[in-house]
């Protein structure tokens, strides 16, 4: 399972299964659950009736415009900054690489960047992170390194100037980062989904001028393996989640420091009633920690 999951990461797609899927497949043929970056399925979504309070702002297009875009939405200064996994100007293989975009709130919609120009990396998979009105993110893929896998942290401005900070794949650096950034006293924190000394992914961080450090990384075994996620800072300390590994290989909560001691407050147990691999981040509601999982609790669905 694991070298199939890293794989899936390094091709900037991760279809995984979850038993309650495959369980549904078996007996109504519905397609199986999908992971972060697989398509959605909206067929239900499809057939409601539009709220009216709803209304669509923009519809991405024809390149080179972008597609897909999986990342929540920054708001900095009344307009709105993201990603698309795909779509803009340049091709990656038989895709398309990518693009950061803005919107206002009336819907005039920008590419500011299209990925695939050079080593700036492609397939951003994540959201944007705003440090004193620049704006911060990874690429999952390329870089100067590996245009297969590697992965970058760029820059980007509010008027489209992009730079390459940092790229993975230089050795146990990690490599296939696929989550937000987070800012922390103006050191940014993050995950890569391989790479590092194990090859089962990494917590670093990044200085706003690019000197990037190796906080932690996992050994793939009951510490943990697969942070896909990002981060979130309580009282000066991180919290995440790895989507597999553990004392029963199907996830883990963990914390880490600021200066890289890892600990496992969970570990998820396979067929267990507290789930299994937890694909999302964690949210913080007056110091304890909420989340999800794709599989796993009373009825094997998450």
């Amino acid at each position: 399972m694991r070298n199939l999951v890293r794989f899936a990461l390094s091709i900037g797609a991760a279809p995984v299964f979850a038993g309650c899927g495959v369980l549904r497949q078996a007996q109504d043929d519905t397609p199986p659950i999908g992971a972060r970056s697989a398509m959605p399925q909206i067929s239900a979504l499809a057939a409601r009736t539009n709220s009216k309070n709803y209304k669509v702002l923009y519809s991405f297009g024809a390149p080179p415009d972008g597609n897909y875009p999986h990342s929540d939405l920054i708001g900095t200064g009344g307009t709105f900054y993201g990603t698309t996994f795909a779509g803009g100007a340049n091709y990656c293989g038989s895709s398309r690489c990518g693009t950061v975009f803005s919107i206002t709130t009336g819907g005039a919609e920008k590419v500011l960047h299209s990925f695939g120009n050079g080593t700036d990396g492609f397939f951003p998979f994540a959201g944007l992170t705003s440090v004193d009105g620049t704006l911060y993110g990874t690429t999952g893929n390329g870089g100067a390194y590996n245009a297969g896998t590697g992965g970058t942290v760029f820059s980007i401005t509010t008027g489209g100037t992009e730079k390459v900070l940092h790229s993975f794949g230089s050795g146990t650096d990690g490599s296939s980062p696929t989550a937000d950034l987070i800012d922390v006293k103006g050191t940014l924190y993050g995950t890569t989904g391989a790479g590092g000394a194990y090859n089962a992914g990494t917590v670093f961080s990044i200085t706003t001028s690019g000197t990037e450090k190796v906080l932690y990384s996992f050994t793939g075994g009951a510490d943990g393996d697969i942070p896909q996620t990002g981060l979130i800072d309580v009282g000066g300390k991180l919290y995440g989640t790895t989507f597999i590994g553990g004392a029963h290989n199907h996830g883990t909560v963990f914390s880490i420091t600021t200066r890289g001691r890892e600990r496992v407050l969970h570990s998820f147990r396979a067929n267990g009633t507290d789930g299994e691999l937890p694909e999302a981040g964690l949210t913080d509601v007056s110091g304890t920690l909420y989340g999800t999982t794709i599989a796993g609790g009373g009825s094997e669905c998450g």
